[in-house]
C-alpha cells in the first residue's frame, strides 16, 4: 500500500503538473521562435521579389515607345 498521506500526494498531483506545464511552456517558447523566425525569412523573401518587381516595372517601362500626342494626318 502506498505510505504517501493525503497532503503528499497532492504536493506529488501539484508537482508533476507544474512540471508538466513547464514542459508544454518549453514546446511553446520553442514553436514561436520557429514561426518567428519563418515569418522573418518571409518578409526578407517578401522584399527581394517586390524590388524585383518594381526593377522590372522600370525596365519594361523603358522599352515602351514614349507615346507622342500627334494629330492624325487625316486632320
Amino acid at each position: 500500500m502506498d505510505d504517501q498521506s493525503p497532503t503528499e500526494e497532492r504536493i506529488t498531483a501539484l508537482e508533476t503538473r507544474v512540471l508538466d506545464l513547464e514542459t508544454w511552456n518549453t514546446h511553446l517558447e520553442t514553436a514561436n521562435a520557429d514561426l518567428s523566425d519563418m515569418v522573418s525569412q518571409q518578409w526578407d523573401k517578401i522584399d527581394r521579389l517586390t524590388r524585383t518587381v518594381e526593377l522590372l516595372h522600370r525596365r519594361i517601362a523603358g522599352l515602351e515607345p514614349e507615346i507622342q500626342a500627334h494629330k492624325p494626318p487625316h486632320y
